[in-house]
C-alpha cells in the first residue's frame, strides 16, 4: 500500500523539521541580508547576526511548535526552553561567524550561510531533546 504525501508529512518529524526549518532558515538569512544591507556600514556584522536571530526566533517557535513537534503542552515553558536552545545555537553561530571571517578570511555573507547550516543541525537536536521534549 502506497503512503500518501499527507501520511509521509505527518509520520516523519525529520521531514517536517527539514521543510519548516528550511523556510525558517531562509527567513532568518533574508532578515540578516536585509539588516546587513541597511545597517552593515554602521553596525558590526555580529550585532546584525544577533538582531536577525532574535527576529527569526519568534517565527521559528510558532512553526516548529505547530508543524514539527505538534505540541499541545503549555507554551510558555516551551517558549523559554526554545529560546535557551536558540541562545546556544546563536552562540555557536557567532563563534563560527567570527572564526570564518576574522581567522578564515571568508566573506561575511558566505560565513553566515555556513554558520547557519551548522546551527540548524544543532538546533534539531536541542529542540527534539530539550525545547519540545515530552516529560
Amino acid at each position: 500500500m502506497r503512503q500518501s504525501p499527507g501520511d509521509a508529512w505527518r509520520g516523519n518529524r525529520k521531514l517536517r523539521f527539514l521543510v519548516v526549518g528550511a523556510s525558517n532558515t531562509a527567513f532568518g538569512y533574508l532578515v540578516f541580508l536585509l539588516i546587513y544591507g541597511i545597517l552593515g556600514d554602521s553596525l558590526h556584522y555580529l550585532f546584525v547576526a544577533a538582531i536577525s536571530h532574535f527576529l527569526a526566533v519568534t517565527v521559528s517557535f510558532i512553526t516548529q511548535r505547530r508543524w514539527v513537534f505538534v505540541s499541545s503542552a503549555p507554551w510558555l515553558a516551551q517558549y523559554w526552553r526554545f529560546n535557551l536552545a536558540n541562545l546556544a545555537t546563536l552562540s555557536l553561530n557567532l563563534v563560527l561567524l567570527w572564526l570564518l571571517v576574522e581567522a578564515g578570511g571568508l566573506n561575511v555573507l558566505i560565513s553566515q550561510m555556513i554558520g547557519t547550516i551548522v546551527s540548524v543541525c544543532a538546533s534539531y537536536l536541542l529542540h527534539k531533546h530539550f525545547s519540545f521534549r515530552v516529560n
